[in-house]
């Protein structure tokens, strides 16, 4: 227990919050520092964390009485785990524009293994109505535009219109004529 609380409060003295990120990494304990914290959580709601262990975590500033928004459900746990890796990728890049050969993610929760396609599948689910505001906003605030018509790579179906011919010249005359400019006169 002390491996991980000391690791939280390095955590805290270089963030300056108890809010730990869930793919924070930390190579001084076992496991993962966000779920620790979340499993001191439980164990306060059950009444199962000693008083001196209750003690230290809020001398830290982590109040025991607010789970993360995705302790709720395995699916919550997974949008915000994928979410979190998003926002890792914009940070290191600068932007969310996924390269086709962007690693797999470890399979957590569930979650999506293609940062790429999970987020596709949130422009999916907003085009549907399925996004909620608060997933909408997130997405926002990396500057996603989640109401993009196409993708970069795909073609748009090609609009007919109808244009009258007010030339006397026809496309392959055109093409002739290009032809000749480019190879000169064959006949000759």
């Amino acid at each position: 227990w002390m491996k991980n609380y000391e690791a939280l409060k390095c955590f805290v003295q270089n963030y300056g919050h108890s809010n730990v990120p869930l793919l924070h990494k930390d190579d001084g304990i076992d496991g993962c520092l966000h779920t620790w914290v979340e499993t001191q959580k439980v164990f306060y709601e059950k009444d199962e964390l000693p008083p001196r262990n209750v003690e230290m975590l809020e001398d830290l500033g982590v109040d025991l009485n607010e789970r993360s928004n995705f302790s709720a459900s395995r699916h919550d746990f997974a949008w915000h785990y994928m979410f979190d890796a998003l926002k890792q990728f914009y940070d290191e890049h600068g932007h969310t524009n996924i390269p086709l050969d962007y690693p797999m993610m470890d399979s957590v929760a569930g979650a999506e293994r293609s940062l790429r396609n999970w987020l596709q599948r949130q422009r999916e689910y907003f085009g549907k109505g399925k996004l909620t505001d608060d997933r909408k906003l997130k997405l926002e605030s990396l500057g996603i535009e989640l109401t993009r018509k196409s993708r970069p790579g795909r073609k748009r179906k090609a609009e007919v219109i109808d244009v009258p011919n007010t030339k006397e010249t026809t496309a392959d005359d055109d093409l002739g004529k290009l032809a000749d400019e480019v190879f000169g006169d064959l006949a000759e």
